[in-house]
């Protein structure tokens, strides 16, 4: 993911990514309480890192592929060819990727319900004792 004047940029228009959603109503209900900044951070963490294992599945291929001698084998060339598994690994990762991103999110949505359960668990067994 590219970071351009402090706003996650992946290469949709705009320089957005694409909103992560949840097919989960209880999920659903927890997301929706959360704070927005709050959920644009866990998206955007689970598409960067979605995007770095693009990125090495990206790396893993090219290196299963013979090298055609067109670039050549030049730091230029291996610069650029770096920078542009980075640009497709987040090109793949915007478009939806291959859900990683998705189950990410819902897992740290989960957890946060965990969270909630927890803590009102905590205060209900507070309140008995008194």
């Amino acid at each position: 993911m590219l970071v351009s004047g402090g706003q996650l940029w992946n290469g949709l228009p705009g320089g957005r990514f694409r909103p992560i959603r949840v097919s989960d109503p209880a999920l659903r209900a927890v997301e929706r309480t959360l704070p927005r900044s709050e959920r644009m951070q866990a998206q955007e963490a689970a598409r960067g890192f979605e995007g770095l294992l693009m990125q090495i599945l990206v790396q893993a291929m090219r290196r299963s592929v013979s090298k055609s001698g067109l670039l050549g084998n030049s730091f230029a060339s291996q610069m650029y060819e770096q920078m542009f598994d980075e640009r497709l690994s987040d090109a793949l990762a915007a478009g939806g990727g291959i859900g990683i991103a998705e189950r990410l999110y819902a897992e740290v949505l989960r957890q946060e319900q965990g969270r909630r359960a927890y803590q009102a668990a905590l205060s209900g067994a507070q309140l008995q004792e008194r």
